[in-house]
């Protein structure tokens, strides 16, 4: 069986996830307790809510940064070329809050409830 390549943006997508859920594990690492962890949490949140797609680059190193880290540089190049970057930051959100989630065991505290 031929095995047909993977499109760029799919390979992008791919990546911000496995990219949100190594950044879980460090996060959840980072943290002692739960009401640190939901703080961090709600303030990603938040700052993707009111972050337009030029400074969307900008928030996620920062994000990084914030845990001692480097973005990767396959993200960082593909945020440039890619006309809609908070297709990828939607995609690294929701597979670091599922990441996150899977730690803590679903205790973390919901805003939204």
């Amino acid at each position: 069986m031929n095995k047909q390549p993977i499109p760029p943006y799919r390979q992008v997508i791919q990546l911000a996830e496995q990219q949100g859920e190594a950044f879980a594990e460090v996060v959840s690492e980072s943290f002692d307790d739960l009401e640190n962890l939901g703080e961090f949490v709600d303030t990603l949140f938040y700052m993707y809510s009111i972050t337009d797609d030029e400074q969307f680059a900008v928030l996620l190193g920062m994000m990084y940064e914030i845990m001692g880290s480097q973005m990767p540089e396959e993200i960082d190049c593909h945020i440039v070329m890619v006309q809609r970057p908070s297709i990828i930051y939607s995609c690294f959100l929701s597979s670091f809050l599922t990441g996150i989630l899977n730690r803590v065991g679903g205790d973390l505290p919901c805003p939204a409830m």
